[in-house]
């Protein structure tokens, strides 16, 4: 059995498809995987997709490109100026791309395809046209069961508009949408597709969407290394990032510190209106320059799992403020540590935070986070960070992920 995943992307939220990766090589299983972006130092049978010119290119256009006198790109410039004066949230792609997935020797020696992060990377017409390969299909975002859109944050439409045609159109991006919808579904109508979810919302609106409606889904929680994220000595921890021994730390993660839909800046708002505030440990890659705030420690991001299990135990408590979250990597793997959270109602912060391991936050604004960032330095509230841990563990254990994906390569192929 030769699984190949298809990534965009292999770090931040791609991290579940590393460790997915290499848990099937450890337990003997033929498994590679395909980016089109390298990011993380994964090395074992990592292939990056080289992009050559695509055939739709005239000999005039291909040597005009050698002259450097037309861009390769043009192609996604012309995308980009239909999506002009539109506000696009966490981002828009087209299901049109340059990439002949299909072409690459790794996809023709494959049993199974699992795709993950594919938008901007697969090109529907050229790959579903000719792909007869059983497909498993994981919805790390909204993309593939949209028109174009990975959330709803940060648009001008609510989620479930999102998974359907608009009616009526009053907009060119109305337009658009319908027209991108309508080529995802022509395109993977014939194909033989199985859906999986990692939360019970994106389950729900994908089986509820036009594009993926009509295939089987199924539903199986991210999962992670439980033996290296784990409580280590918090004293050593701290001292490792520079933080002081007697305040309260709260730490904070995303691949990128400048997302404003992940909320940083309604963390810092929050927490500076506290009279006495703790302390906040801020991990990931960062353009813009932060004002120097005395109780934030800035840390680059951490692609060593190690590294990052030291990071969350320097912590006393995880703040995950997005305002629009499939599920939730940093969530489980702060949970592992033994760290109690507080995050808004998104889809991953209903399945993933209760009231034995942390505070859900009914309301998305500064106000409500800054009382549950009390509520949770106060004596009112106990958790205990070993029944965290051990029910973190229970759910959400490596080897119960992996085997449950092998079930289902192994169903997908006697299919």
């Amino acid at each position: 059995m030769k699984i190949l995943h298809i990534s965009r992307f292999d770090r931040g939220g791609a991290n579940a498809v590393r460790r997915l990766h290499y848990g099937l090589l450890d337990r003997g299983y033929e498994s590679d995987l395909l980016t089109l972006d390298n990011f993380n130092n994964t090395k074992r049978r990592k292939y990056i997709f080289q992009p050559s010119l695509p055939q739709k290119f005239t000999l005039q256009d291909r040597l005009r490109i050698k002259l450097k006198l037309q861009s390769p790109h043009s192609f996604h410039d012309q995308q980009g100026l239909q999506l002009k004066g539109y506000s696009l949230g966490y981002g828009f792609t087209f299901p049109e791309t340059l990439h002949d997935i299909t072409s690459h020797p790794l996809y023709q020696q494959a049993d199974i395809l699992h795709l993950h992060w594919v938008n901007d990377f697969l090109d529907y017409p050229s790959f579903f046209s000719k792909n007869q390969k059983p497909i498993l299909w994981t919805l790390h975002d909204m993309h593939p069961f949209t028109g174009g859109f990975f959330y709803s944050i940060g648009t001008d439409y609510q989620a479930k508009q999102l998974t359907n045609f608009i009616h009526p159109e009053k907009t060119n991006l109305d337009i658009l949408l319908n027209k991108n919808t309508k080529t995802k579904i022509q395109n993977i109508e014939n194909q033989y597709i199985e859906v999986l979810a990692t939360t019970q919302t994106m389950k729900k609106l994908s089986e509820q969407s036009q594009i993926l409606k009509s295939f089987k889904h199924h539903l199986i929680p991210l999962g992670l290394d439980t033996k290296v994220f784990k409580p280590y000595d918090k004293f050593f921890c701290r001292t490792l990032f520079d933080l002081p021994s007697d305040i309260p730390v709260l730490v904070f993660v995303s691949a990128s510190l400048d997302n404003q839909f992940k909320g940083l800046q309604l963390l810092i708002e929050a927490v500076s209106g506290l009279e006495n505030p703790p302390y906040l440990l801020a991990i990931g890659q960062k353009n813009k320059a932060f004002q120097h705030i005395p109780y934030i420690r800035f840390t680059d991001y951490i692609s060593d799992e190690k590294l990052m299990a030291l990071a969350y135990s320097a912590g006393d408590f995880f703040v995950t403020p997005s305002l629009q979250e499939a599920f939730g990597q940093t969530t489980i793997e702060a949970l592992c540590c033994g760290l109690p959270v507080i995050s808004f109602e998104t889809w991953g912060g209903l399945d993933l935070v209760n009231s034995e391991n942390g505070i859900r936050v009914k309301k998305m604004n500064i106000k409500y986070l800054r009382r549950a960032i009390q509520q949770i330095l106060s004596d009112k509230i106990q958790f205990n960070p070993q029944k965290i841990r051990e029910d973190a563990i229970q759910k959400y254990n490596l080897d119960h992920f992996i085997n449950q994906h092998i079930q289902l390569y192994q169903s997908l192929l006697q299919s």
